[in-house]
């Protein structure tokens, strides 16, 4: 087999790589993050100097011995859309190369729209923003839309989204290159954050699964340093896995899932059920835990059996996966006593003792901009495997 050159496709494609979601580097960081020698990153490097997409942008610090150089993304050479739809949230960025956002809006979904006045809502709002930064439309590499439900990662399709009446087989791909001209991908946005988790968080092992609270409740598997999405792009749907055979319906139309139990929406109608009280608020959990600090017995009971039950399905995958590492994401009872410690004491009461003696649980709140970093991220790493025909 012959032996390959030091600007093979491969190698190009894990040196550009490192520069995704940062903003510079060092040779010497180059060389510890992609495990190559240092005369094929220089070769490397040198090559993606030649074809603009890297520059030298400034001299790092050194303890002894001469400054290195930092090498960046050449700025304002291309950009990415990213789109994260958690309906109702609506969240719309527009990224350079590293990943920076460098302007955003967010917004509400208005509750009255159908499914074709939502989209149509979605092209005018990223249209003004794209009229608010200058640039010409071929410096857009991609736009990746970050959405909730169920999707066809390859065709483009959202499939379903369970909180959006008459949501079904809707081609956004299709629908955003053809009103933008640019290449759209559709993902999981919990796949998403969980990649992006791992890339910025490198004390995080290669194995490791990622448990992200929105609207919903969802699953992204770390293997290898890799997000396994799956056979359309949905694997993780933690949420729709079944908790009570015969417990309440759940907006997915099947019942007893744990989003039925511990769902944002789902607490606050268990609430209403049980108490007859009508409670408007926009924060489900936040005025349940205010409830329950109050001594309200009804939201102590619902906020306990939301942690038991999210505690139970986090058990059953660490058996299947037998990953020790789990980052639990957004969850908002991680620093609410006393269901912080109820939900550990379920966990681990539900594993084998080794396991549990193992199992390392990482409480973690991402900013509300992740997402749109996540998108930009996914359409950069697209862009370099086409640019450099590495696949």
């Amino acid at each position: 087999m012959p032996k390959k050159s030091q600007t093979s496709p491969e190698n190009r494609a894990k040196v550009i790589s490192c520069f995704t979601n940062r903003k510079s580097l060092t040779q010497e960081d180059i060389i510890w993050t992609t495990h190559l020698s240092r005369p094929t990153v220089v070769d490397v490097l040198k090559s993606l100097i030649e074809d603009g997409i890297i520059c030298k942008i400034g001299i790092g610090d050194s303890s002894k011995g001469r400054n290195p150089y930092l090498y960046g993304f050449t700025s304002n050479l291309y950009y990415s859309i990213g789109v994260d739809f958690d309906y109702p949230q609506l969240k719309i960025g527009i990224m350079n190369l590293s990943c920076q956002v460098l302007i955003q809006n967010t917004l509400l979904v208005p509750p009255t729209l159908t499914p074709v006045q939502i989209i149509e809502y979605m092209l005018q709002q990223i249209n003004k923003l794209l009229q608010q930064f200058s640039c010409e439309k071929s410096q857009f590499i991609g736009i990746c839309i970050s959405i909730t439900g169920l999707i066809n990662s390859t065709s483009g399709i959202s499939i379903y989204a369970e909180k959006i009446s008459g949501w079904k087989n809707i081609n956004l791909k299709e629908i955003f290159e053809g009103n933008f001209g640019i290449t759209t991908y559709i993902k999981n946005d919990i796949n998403l954050m969980a990649q992006l988790t791992y890339e910025t968080h490198p004390e995080l092992p290669e194995d490791f699964i990622y448990i992200g609270i929105r609207t919903g409740i969802g699953m992204g598997i770390i293997q290898n340093g890799e997000i396994c999405l799956g056979f359309k792009g949905n694997a993780g749907l933690l949420g729709h896995t079944t908790i009570e055979m015969d417990g309440d319906l759940c907006n997915c139309g099947k019942r007893g899932c744990l989003e039925s139990i511990a769902g944002e929406q789902e607490i606050l109608s268990r609430y209403i059920k049980l108490t007859g009280n009508k409670v408007e608020t926009d924060n489900s959990y936040e005025t349940l835990i205010n409830l329950s600090k109050a001594d309200d017995p009804n939201a102590q009971i619902i906020l306990t059996k939301a942690s038991n039950a999210l505690a139970l399905s986090i058990a059953n995958i660490v058996k299947i996966f037998e990953f020790p590492t789990v980052v639990l994401d957004g969850w908002p009872l991680a620093l609410t006593e006393p269901f912080r410690q109820i939900f550990e004491s379920t966990l681990r009461g539900n594993l084998f003792e080794n396991i549990s003696y193992d199992l390392n649980i990482i409480y973690y709140q991402s900013d509300p901009t992740e997402v749109i970093r996540a998108c930009g991220s996914s359409v950069v790493k697209h862009y370099i495997k086409k640019r450099y025909d590495f696949i």
